[in-house]
């Protein structure tokens, strides 16, 4: 499973969210996490249909998106969304 993650560097809710990421990844090592910036990655952002940063996608061995989470989340919400989609 891999979790994309999308943003910008001039979203503050990304800034938010950004500071939690490092908390989070100790907690879930496994998990294999890419980051996509808006205004680098644009290309990437229109394939997956991103209308709004941040937005966490969860990406299965297949390929397969199966979820979706939009808009900043706190650390303890995203540890939980983690923690349903692994299970």
């Amino acid at each position: 499973m891999r979790l994309l993650r999308f943003n910008a560097i001039w979203c503050m809710y990304c800034i938010y969210m950004r500071s939690q990421w490092e908390e989070i990844e100790k907690q879930f090592q496994g998990l294999a996490t890419e980051d996509y910036d808006a205004d680098d990655q644009a290309d990437i952002h229109k394939q997956y249909e991103i209308k709004d940063v941040p937005t966490i996608i969860f990406i299965d061995n297949a390929g397969r998106e199966i979820r979706r989470v939009e808009g900043a989340k706190d650390k303890d919400e995203i540890i939980n969304i983690i923690r349903e989609v692994l299970n």
